[in-house]
């Protein structure tokens, strides 16, 4: 049953990675439009005498905050469409098929839940639903996968919960 899922699977994420090619083929060909000038950065107001200077958003530490009583922690990762789309067809084939083997192995060792790929060819690609103790042990799991490691697809990481009781049996 794994293996049917599995061969699907793959020829959605197939047939999806065609009709971003193809959706994306007329938009390359038309006149390239430069990029706004940034914006000029506001002037920094002065903080009254004692207090502590605000941290810029970049440098703020992601959130990852307990699970309340009955309740468990998970991660939900957003796989998103990365910068490295022009891979070669075998090359793309190489990858998917490491990709997948590496959900399977996931799911094999009961870290990814679920996962699953988008179908509309959008900025989002898919997901994985993640069983970690830290945010850091999911960007390893995530930075381990070979479609991420490619450029293929980024990622965004965000803890989620739900009653403990939900996936108990799995």
């Amino acid at each position: 049953m794994r293996q049917i899922f599995r061969t699907s699977l793959f020829f959605a994420s197939m047939v999806a990675l065609s009709l971003t090619a193809r959706a994306q083929a007329p938009a390359k060909a038309a006149k390239a439009t430069p990029p706004p000038a940034p914006a000029a950065a506001p002037a920094p107001s002065a903080a009254p005498a004692g207090a502590a200077a605000p941290v810029p958003a970049a440098a703020a530490k992601p959130v990852d905050p307990p699970a309340p009583a009955g309740f468990q922690k998970y991660y939900f990762v957003m796989l998103l469409k990365g910068p490295k789309q022009d891979q070669d067809k075998a090359a793309l084939v190489k990858m998917m098929e490491g990709h997948l083997d590496y959900m399977e192995k996931l799911a094999t060792d009961r870290k990814c839940l679920v996962d699953g790929t988008f179908m509309d060819g959008g900025t989002w690609r898919g997901f994985m639903l993640v069983r970690a103790n830290t945010v850091d042990e999911v960007k390893a799991i995530a930075d381990a996968d070979p479609v991420v490691q490619a450029g293929r697809v980024t990622y965004e990481t965000h803890p989620w919960m739900t009653e403990s009781t939900v996936f108990e049996k799995q």
